[in-house]
């Protein structure tokens, strides 16, 4: 809460708070979570829990779409429809009909963006991802070590980039779960 006021002390806005909630865990939260954003004047945030956590307890029993979030909360806190969703932005953001705020989605499992998706990531130990739920990475820090120029770390991304795969696949029969969790990742 202290890290909150802090943020908006120095001037963040907006501020927003992420929230991951599982069936049987946290689901009885997620209104008290929005009500409390609302009154303080935070963005709540709901991500769709993936299948990269470390405890590997991800189970279908145990996700939440958020779908089924974004009606149980427009029952309380009626929403109107979407704002414009920016290319590449990974939340669908709605309005609270009285103004009061806003609520975003981030549903990676049910609603995939990869066709829009531009992010990568650099791991705290020098590998470079071009999705969240790559089997494959690129080492960076080794060839940093040995002298590369920019130029040719350039290049490895590049190529990182170029041999992405069409989507994560969670949905499908063929979904492999990468070895690293996204502790690991840096997510």
């Amino acid at each position: 809460m202290a890290g909150l006021e802090a943020a908006r002390q120095v001037g963040f806005d907006p501020i927003k708070i992420n929230a991951v909630p599982m069936r049987g865990f946290t689901e009885d939260e997620v209104l008290d979570l929005v009500e409390f954003a609302r009154n303080n004047g935070y963005e709540m945030r709901f991500i769709e829990f993936m299948p990269l956590d470390a405890d590997n307890i991800w189970e279908q029993e145990i996700f939440i779409p958020n779908a089924e979030l974004k009606d149980r909360i427009d029952q309380t806190f009626p929403l109107r429809g979407e704002d414009n969703r920016r290319q590449n932005a990974t939340a669908k953001d709605y309005q609270f009909r009285d103004g009061k705020g806003k609520v975003g989605f981030i549903s990676s499992v049910t609603e995939p963006f990869c066709q829009d998706c531009n992010r990568v990531r650099l791991t705290a130990d020098g590998k470079f991802r071009n999705c969240l739920f790559s089997l494959e990475e690129t080492d960076l820090l080794t060839p940093l070590r040995h002298g590369a120029t920019d130029p040719h770390l350039a290049d490895l991304m590049r190529q990182s980039v170029a041999d992405k795969a069409e989507g994560h696949l969670i949905n499908s029969q063929s979904y492999i779960k990468p070895e690293r969790t996204m502790s690991m990742i840096g997510g």
